[in-house]
């Protein structure tokens, strides 16, 4: 089923937002977040990848690994007290109802 998510991330981003050399493959942060899917069945009709803290254990987010140090710029959420996190690479295939 991952590999039908990676399939249609690349394709989505491909034609919908004219990256066209966009590699929708498994990379680092697939591995280190979780990946929600949707099915219509056996078929995957969309998903997104989820990334970052939470009370079971804590992975950085992108925007983090790249220096972006969102808890020292939102000092009053308080986020090394409680749980953040970072959706994105959502994905839904064309056609799919959005209801």
């Amino acid at each position: 089923m991952l590999e039908q998510y990676y399939w249609l991330r690349e394709e989505c981003f491909r034609k919908e937002l004219g990256l066209e050399a966009f590699d929708g493959g498994e990379d680092i942060y697939d591995q280190h977040g979780k990946i929600l899917i949707v099915r219509d069945g056996e078929t995957c009709v969309g998903g997104v990848r989820i990334t970052g803290c939470s009370l079971f254990g804590q992975s950085l987010m992108p925007l983090e690994h790249k220096g972006l140090d969102i808890s020292g710029m939102l000092p009053q959420l308080e986020l090394p007290l409680a749980p953040y996190c970072q959706w994105e690479r959502l994905v839904l295939r064309p056609g799919v109802s959005r209801h």
